[in-house]
């Protein structure tokens, strides 16, 4: 995990200083409440960092966890570590709205055995000012998690987030 934080910090710092001129970085760090479907109430703490260009597309690489909050059984993967890559637009709209699909990988311990599965996302949403200046975004999101070809979890719920740019977004 250490290792996969200190990869983001480099990227971030690489991206900070080649894309200074056309494209614009934000860091999101935020928390989400979900409903795991059949097991029940998820938690989520995550970090996403934003690259985004001109024409108000962007990448985004998030970091997380989720925890099962609420349980009706105990299983492994029900609390895990996640990287997601996520693709987006943001629209011209008031407030600012904006969609966003990706794929990531989530990491758990089962039997003492570290496992790594696929995980898709999709997500959509918009940003408000909260009391005139700290950019807020809300976000309703659903999680597709591959456990075994047999067994899909499916995650949806509501990501609140500050939206922090790392310079004035001119649109």
């Amino acid at each position: 995990m250490e290792k996969i934080a200190r990869g983001l910090f480099l990227f971030w710092c690489i991206t900070t200083a080649s894309f200074a001129r056309d494209y614009y970085l934000a860091v999101q760090p935020g928390i989400r409440l979900g409903w795991q479907v059949g097991s029940g109430v998820t938690i989520s703490a995550q970090i996403s960092f934003q690259i985004l260009s001109p024409s108000a597309s962007f990448i985004d690489i998030a970091i997380g966890g989720r925890q099962l909050f609420y349980r009706k059984k105990k299983v492994p993967y029900n609390s895990h570590t996640y990287l997601n890559v996520a693709f987006g637009k943001y629209y011209q709209t008031n407030p600012r709205a904006f969609t966003q699909g990706g794929l990531g990988i989530i990491f758990y311990r089962e039997k003492g055995h570290r496992r790594i599965r696929p995980r898709g996302t999709v997500s959509g949403g918009y940003i408000s000012l909260f009391r005139q200046s700290v950019p807020v975004l809300v976000a309703g999101s659903a999680d597709l998690t591959a456990i075994r070809l047999q067994k899909m979890l499916l995650d949806t719920g509501t990501r609140l987030s500050l939206w922090i740019p790392a310079r004035t977004i001119p649109y």
